[in-house]
């Protein structure tokens, strides 16, 4: 029992020589306020679970750690432009969630200023990459001209698989698109 309390010593707390460094409690941090932020976002942003967001907070950490080929402002993006989504999205749901056609024509509002502000950048539809988890993001990304990657993990609310809804390409995980974004360039 001694040898266990001593790791756990060691991996909170390590020694200024230990060849990882500040990392293992960092990375236990990280998966605290992780969980922290998946709680709360889920039980105050009308049922937004932020799972996916995860990944972006380890990169972070990862980043901070100043671990190679991860950048702090991307990850901090990434994560704001989340929670921003998430925020307007769970507030849209509250406030039209119950009129699915004013949901609905919000949403196709948003969509259609998205297309706007890339068409205004000069960014080009095929340059894009719309990443869903319902055969409906699939038909909307391809109708906008996009490259679609289906999502396995999250809503999957479609009768049909996601090897039927003609995507790109179909990823188990967050951390997978990057592979295909890499392949995309």
């Amino acid at each position: 029992m001694s040898t266990f309390i001593t790791e756990v010593r060691e991996t909170l707390a390590p020694s200024r020589s230990d060849r990882f460094g500040p990392l293992p409690p960092l990375l236990i941090a990280m998966t605290v306020v992780t969980g922290l932020v998946d709680a709360f976002s889920y039980l105050v942003l009308g049922h937004v679970f932020v799972a996916n967001m995860t990944g972006n907070v380890i990169f972070l950490g990862l980043a901070v750690a100043d671990a190679q080929e991860f950048s702090v402002p991307a990850s901090l993006v990434a994560m704001g432009a989340f929670m921003s989504g998430a925020l307007a999205g769970g507030r849209l749901g509250a406030v039209a969630g119950r009129h699915r056609a004013r949901l609905l024509a919000i949403g196709t509002l948003v969509n259609i200023g998205l297309i706007g502000a890339a068409r205004e950048l000069d960014l080009p539809p095929d340059t894009l990459i719309y990443v869903g988890d319902d055969e409906r993001d699939m038909r909307a990304g391809l109708a906008a001209g996009m490259r679609v990657v289906a999502a396995r993990y999250g809503y999957l609310g479609s009768e049909l698989p996601p090897e039927q809804w003609n995507a790109h390409a179909i990823v188990d995980a967050p951390g997978e698109l990057l592979g295909f974004i890499d392949a995309a360039k």
